[in-house]
């Protein structure tokens, strides 16, 4: 039991005396499947110092790719590269902005803040406006699309 104690007290402080500095670099990688498309990332890693361009901490550490949603920019996450590059992880997202087929980019357009999407107060009604028949819709993004392509033709 002694041992026991002794090791989950020592596993407990073991996170408080490694804590790494947090280095950052960015770089591009080519999809080779899509087209060698350019996959701009930002990578944060343990460092020996923190900054830019830092050199990276002697040692082997797990790696998390995180894929950030469509809405939110890879700026919007430092509560998490700083939680696990800080605790021995390295840390990397894309930095990519998204464009449909035909090349527009929708992340400068935005949707304007008057622009009104109602959906079902009920509880029960919310969840299945989101399915006709077999297939999934939304009417706010419907809505949005619809809007965006008489005004951006």
């Amino acid at each position: 039991m002694k041992c026991f104690l002794t090791g989950l007290i020592l596993l407990i402080f073991s996170g408080a005396f490694s804590q790494h500095q947090v280095g950052h670099f960015n770089t591009t990688y080519q999809d080779p499947i899509r087209g060698n498309r350019n996959i701009e990332t930002e990578v944060y890693h343990p460092a020996t110092t923190a900054g830019e361009n830092m050199p990276m901490t002697l040692g082997q550490f797990p790696v998390i790719v995180f894929g950030h949603g469509f809405v939110m920019v890879w700026g919007a996450y430092p509560n998490l590269w700083e939680e696990f590059v800080h605790n021995g992880w390295e840390f990397s997202l894309s930095n990519e902005i998204y464009s449909d087929l035909k090349g527009n980019i929708y992340e400068t357009i935005g949707v304007p803040p008057h622009y009104e999407i109602v959906y079902p107060e009920d509880r029960t009604d919310f969840y299945n406006s989101f399915y006709s028949g077999n297939e999934f819709r939304d009417i706010g993004i419907d809505k949005i699309v619809t809007w965006h392509n008489t005004v951006y033709k």
